[in-house]
């Protein structure tokens, strides 16, 4: 499963992150994490995890170079990984370019 990964140095709060979700007919998959959702439109579906602490996922050289093409120290991320249904990566992107109107940031594809 591929997946995208997103990256800004704004802070967002879990509940924006699930409004955003929810707006998108997303569902929490508790059974697995309470805090991962899935965002389907059949068959297309994505699973979507927020990430508060995203600079720790980093090595350090890693953290410098991302701190350079984000303009800023990383504060949030989202980790989304991608279906295998068709137009799976089509919603993956809209809900990447969403993330990226609502809160700035980039897609770090390192």
């Amino acid at each position: 499963m591929r997946n995208i990964l997103y990256v800004t140095d704004k802070v967002f709060t879990e509940i924006e992150f699930a409004r955003l979700v929810e707006e998108f007919g997303g569902l929490w998959n508790t059974e697995i994490d309470p805090k991962q959702a899935v965002i389907s439109d059949d068959p297309a579906a994505i699973y979507i995890m927020m990430d508060a602490n995203i600079a720790a996922e980093y090595e350090p050289a890693e953290l410098d170079e991302l701190i350079q093409k984000l303009g800023g120290q990383p504060k949030s991320g989202v980790d989304i990984h991608i279906g295998h249904g068709a137009g799976s990566e089509e919603l993956a992107n809209k809900i990447a370019n969403t993330l990226i109107e609502r809160w700035g940031g980039i897609i770090d594809e390192s």
